[in-house]
């Protein structure tokens, strides 16, 4: 049994990450105050840079393309008419770049609209 030094409340060995740098090899905090804690510094706006930061190095990553890879293969395979819909709006998007801004952003929503019709259906 240790007792978390931010709760206060003795709890077993198990519900204590290992840290090297402790001398009984267990983090301070217990799992449950250190999950409760990252919980809250994400929702700072510091949290969310540094995490936002992450999220584009680990994309990078041999195992973030592999991931991301089979989430968009899931998602396509689960929502074949939103892809659909999906692709048919970015083609056309691709077509009007050449448009000036005033006429992309009417053709914009226009499409928008088509493919919510589209998903709807």
């Amino acid at each position: 049994m240790k007792i978390c030094s931010k709760c206060k409340v003795p709890k077993p060995f198990s519900n204590f990450s290992k840290s090297s740098a402790n001398k009984d090899g267990l983090y301070a905090w217990c799992k449950d105050c250190k999950a409760d804690s990252q919980r809250y510094y994400r929702q700072t706006e510091v949290g969310k840079e540094c995490h936002s930061k992450y999220q584009k190095k680990y994309r990078k990553t041999k195992f973030g393309k592999l991931k991301r890879n089979k989430g968009r293969k899931l998602w396509k395979l689960n929502y074949p008419e939103r892809n659909k819909a999906h692709t048919a709006v970015h083609r056309a998007l691709k077509m009007v770049l050449y448009f000036n801004y005033h006429v992309r952003c009417v053709i914009v929503l226009i499409l928008r609209h088509i493919m919510m019709i589209i998903v709807n259906h």
